[in-house]
């Protein structure tokens, strides 16, 4: 079985965000962040947190460009973002994105800071080791976490579980993962 490369932070650029060019072809960048604010689509994106209880402060690691943050901001939620990429973070839509690696950068924040840690897409992108280390680190800024799991994703560059998998992690009590394909899959851990 091929080993997984993860992604290193230099590589969360203009290209990855934005996509570039490779001989005549466009090759898009991720997720769609390479268009413009969607607001129906990040809205919708937006009201699976609200459902599951997110609560103000809330903190969104791994924001990008900040698009889910606006999403839930007009949904009346006080929440901040902190990204890897300055590039992201430059190109953010609105304020209140930082640039910071969560792996080492949540220890600013205080115990118990937020009442809500969210993530959308986020922990593929991490070896199962920092996986493990992120999730302690966020369980001692925040009282409750929701996190979107990239199911299927491209396993080139992320680790690939099933939902059963993370809920394995040692999260807070109460903490929802909801499955991306389908947003039916949850897990209440």
């Amino acid at each position: 079985m091929e080993r997984t490369r993860f992604l290193q932070p230099e590589e969360f650029n203009q290209d990855f965000f934005d996509g570039f060019i490779s001989g005549n072809q466009h090759l898009g960048g991720y997720w769609n962040y390479n268009q413009t604010y969607n607001e129906k689509e990040w809205k919708s994106i937006a009201r699976i947190f609200v459902r599951f209880g997110i609560q103000s402060p809330a903190l969104e690691v791994a924001c990008a460009k900040g698009f889910l943050l606006k999403a839930l901001r007009s949904l009346g939620v006080e929440i901040i973002g902190m990204d890897i990429s300055p590039y992201a973070v430059e190109h953010a839509i609105n304020c209140g994105v930082v640039v910071g690696d969560v792996r080492k950068d949540l220890q600013q924040f205080t115990p118990g800071q937020f009442a809500t840690v969210i993530s959308h897409q986020f922990f593929t992108m991490l070896s199962e080791e920092d996986v493990r280390k992120v999730v302690l680190e966020m369980n001692r800024v925040a009282k409750k976490q929701i996190h979107i799991i990239q199911e299927a994703p491209d396993t080139r560059f992320n680790i690939s579980h099933p939902i059963a998998w993370w809920a394995k992690l040692p999260f807070h009590s109460g903490t929802v993962l909801i499955g991306e394909e389908n947003n039916q899959n949850v897990a209440i851990v």
